[in-house]
């Protein structure tokens, strides 16, 4: 794990291996060395365990839009939604009954509509 400052930038960026560079967000050492500890931690559970759970609900999202040959207008507006909502949690956070519900909560004080 390596913290570095990239030009410009205010944030610490964290390097994991070779292919894996990502801004932490933050300006402050500690938050930037948790960031990149449990960036190393789920991308170790990726590769040695397979664990997909490890994966964020960012990733998924992109991984959704691009496995599929249909233009999928309106499933790009919704994980632009979701993303600013929640981000780069795993996608077995997000899969938690009261985190659901809080989101179809928060979607209906925007004016979403309850249809399926």
């Amino acid at each position: 794990m390596r913290l570095y400052h990239r030009n410009g930038s205010g944030h610490w960026w964290v390097r994991v291996g070779r292919k894996t560079r990502k801004s932490t967000g933050t300006a402050d050492r500690g938050q930037a060395e948790e960031f990149a500890r449990i960036l190393e931690e789920r991308l170790w559970r990726q590769r040695k365990l397979g664990d997909r759970a490890a994966i964020s609900w960012n990733e998924a999202g992109t991984r959704w839009l691009t496995d599929s040959a249909r233009r999928r207008t309106r499933d790009r507006w919704f994980l632009k939604w979701l993303k600013e909502e929640i981000g780069e949690y795993t996608v077995s956070a997000v899969a938690d009954p009261e985190v659901l519900d809080e989101l179809r909560k928060n979607g209906l004080s925007e004016g979403w509509c309850t249809r399926r």
